[in-house]
């Protein structure tokens, strides 16, 4: 589903998996991939550290979940890929990403887009987007059944955002 330093997303079927190989892989949005590598399982979702990494072909992405404001902090959507709607509170840009701080209810987020992925362009404060990215959960521990604090949403282009409603 994608990167990001160093640790890659691979969904199968509704789980997702994170994993960070031994060296680079040359790996894209939409590549099949076998994994093999050792297990940690003290974060949001399982890790593959170390991991040797084989693509094996390609297909299409899996068709996203939604999230409500009311099931945002679910750590089974960790590595997943969902679609969520929000109102776009600030914005900003450097050399590594573009970030979009955004609002759903009381839930504050953050969504990530590579500059080598594309930009976003004229997006006005206050707009209702939805977005299509890897949930990237932060904090909790599945193995002590701890659930996620917060999260990131990863996107892979410019498409994955759309204008719903302008201020």
């Amino acid at each position: 589903l994608g990167e990001r330093g160093g640790e890659y997303y691979l969904v199968d079927g509704d789980s997702g998996v994170r994993f960070i190989p031994q060296g680079t892989a040359e790996l894209n949005v939409g590549d099949l991939a076998e994994v093999v590598g050792f297990a940690d399982l003290g974060g949001p979702s399982p890790v593959l550290r170390e991991a040797v990494v084989r693509q094996t072909g390609r297909a299409a992405l899996p068709p996203a979940q939604s999230l409500s404001e009311t099931n945002f902090l679910n750590g089974r959507y960790d590595a997943t890929l969902v679609r969520v709607s929000a109102r776009l509170v600030d914005l900003s840009v450097n050399q590594s990403e573009q970030a979009l701080e955004l609002q759903a209810g009381a839930r504050e987020f953050v969504a990530r887009l590579r500059p080598s992925h594309g930009l976003l362009q004229g997006l006005a404060l206050g707009s209702q987007l939805e977005l299509t990215g890897v949930y990237a959960g932060r904090g909790g521990n599945r193995a002590l059944g701890r659930n996620i604090d917060s999260f990131e949403l990863l996107l892979n282009s410019p498409v994955d955002v759309r204008v719903l409603v302008r201020p």
